[in-house]
């Protein structure tokens, strides 16, 4: 077969399934990955109504975990492999690439954000870019992706396990954070999210506290003897959650933004840097924590399955954005089965 199923973004807001030919590797070192599963981020919806300034027409998906059917020239030793695909393809030789600060490459490729990705039955990727994933079941698998942008923030961050933190979104973010920071060892940890299924799962997965933004924070924090945490994340990508980070950090504390806002600013004022001495650090993708990622989940660490709350075949994915938009049905992460052949649920 010469074509395969795909979704295919033509313009901002026009998108929809179309067979596409199959790709085919052409350079030395790329590799035709056949797509098992692919995960919606909250960032693809954006992507789709034009906000991110990615180039059209895309094949959108950045969440990837599959198998390497063939490889161009060198790297034949991939062929066969389950992987994930690391979005993040620097040239290496730009200034930021020399400064060993890859995620910021002057000539990035990044499959699913400026060239096609894994909302497809196949996917061309550098070999340089797959990291081998034998101990994760590929359904959960396009998970690490997230799950090494979590483990940059922690770092990013410096939490220590005495700190009390506050997370502002329980998405897949905000729930990933949630568990990497209990298996640091982090013991006060609030949740703070609006859909009440989201909120559940977090407590489940070991949030010392839940709310809904509506609540009177410092007042909630405040009565569970949590007022003024040290580190809060921004996850919920919400101009609200960003002005309310600041309020309520403890003085010399960290805020962390991670989450992709939607257009539009707030009013700071400066003042708060200086009285309260605080830091904001951003938080903009996964660096060098794919392996460390991948150690995680197969050692039991971080619990992908609770995250991935739709699993719906591509041939659905139209619906399944348009859940992923309106966060109904408590969707955290919507893993889209891309593979035709493939058996739901584990590696094939």
């Amino acid at each position: 077969m010469s074509d395969m199923l795909a979704v295919v973004a033509e313009r901002p807001g026009a998108f929809g399934l179309s067979r596409v030919p199959i790709p085919v590797p052409k350079r030395p070192r790329e590799a035709l990955v056949r797509v098992t599963h692919a995960a919606i981020c909250g960032s693809d919806v954006k992507l789709l109504d034009g906000k991110l300034g990615t180039p059209f027409p895309l094949i959108p998906g950045h969440e990837i975990a599959g198998v390497v059917e063939e490889v161009h020239s060198e790297g034949a030793e991939y062929v066969g492999q389950p992987v994930v695909v690391d979005i993040l393809q620097s040239c290496g030789g730009c200034v930021p690439c020399q400064r060993d600060t890859h995620h910021f490459c002057q000539n990035m490729v990044e499959p699913g954000i400026n060239t096609d990705g894994g909302f497809a039955e196949f996917l061309i990727a550098r070999v340089s870019s797959l990291r081998a994933v034998r101990e994760v079941p590929l359904d959960v698998a396009p998970l690490i992706e997230p799950l090494s942008v979590v483990l940059h923030a922690v770092e990013r961050l410096e939490v220590t396990p005495r700190q009390s933190v506050v997370i502002f979104g329980g998405g897949g973010i905000g729930l990933l954070l949630l568990q990497v920071l209990r298996a640091r060892g982090v013991e006060r940890i609030a949740l703070v999210e609006p859909v009440p299924e989201r909120r559940a799962v977090g407590a489940k997965l070991g949030a010392t506290q839940v709310m809904a933004p509506d609540d009177t924070l410092s007042e909630a924090l405040g009565d569970w003897g949590f007022f003024a945490p040290e580190v809060v994340f921004e996850a919920a990508g919400d101009l609200r959650a960003f002005e309310a980070s600041l309020k309520i950090v403890a003085p010399r504390g960290r805020v962390g933004v991670i989450g992709y806002p939607p257009e539009g600013t707030v009013p700071v004022d400066p003042s708060v840097f200086m009285r309260k001495e605080i830091e904001v650090r951003g938080v903009l993708s996964p660096t060098y924590d794919w392996d460390e990622a991948v150690r995680m989940v197969g050692e039991g660490g971080v619990n992908l399955q609770a995250v991935v709350t739709h699993r719906p075949p591509l041939s659905e994915a139209i619906s399944a954005f348009d859940l992923m938009r309106k966060r109904a049905s408590g969707a955290v992460r919507i893993v889209l089965s891309c593979d035709r052949g493939a058996t739901e649920g584990g590696n094939p």
